[in-house]
């Protein structure tokens, strides 16, 4: 995962931790995510994050009796009141599954807020 923050910074990281210490730089710094790209190796994906809320990133599985455990990166974007993510099939980073959930259906530690100073968002 590459990011770009709105003050600047960029960061490079492949898992959960990676995503809740830039959770915590936002918060602290009240900044925003201003670009978010998956890549691997040379195929770079770049999310659209126009007009978004908030962001969701979790590292998910999904396994089936009999069959290959599947590793999805899934990436979440927060607008019109509704969580639209997106499950990104990993290494390759080819999207599976798409669809929409409430808020709360969703992992509150994997959201960043644009607006950090909206608690009631993160506590509904």
């Amino acid at each position: 995962m590459k990011i770009r923050l709105t003050d600047g910074e960029e960061f490079f990281f492949s898992d959960s931790l990676g995503w809740r210490k830039i959770k915590r730089l936002c918060n602290d710094k009240n900044i925003f995510i201003d670009e978010l790209y998956l890549q691997f190796r040379s195929h770079e994906v770049k999310i659209d994050i126009d007009k978004a809320d908030g962001l969701y990133f979790v590292r998910s599985i999904l396994g089936q009796m009999g069959g290959e455990s599947k590793h999805y990166y899934t990436t979440g974007v927060f607008k019109g009141g509704k969580m639209h993510k997106k499950m990104w099939l990993i290494p390759e980073v080819i999207p599976e599954k798409e669809y929409i959930d409430e808020l709360s259906e969703c992992f509150e530690e994997a959201i960043i807020w644009k607006h950090h100073d909206e608690k009631k968002k993160e506590n509904p």
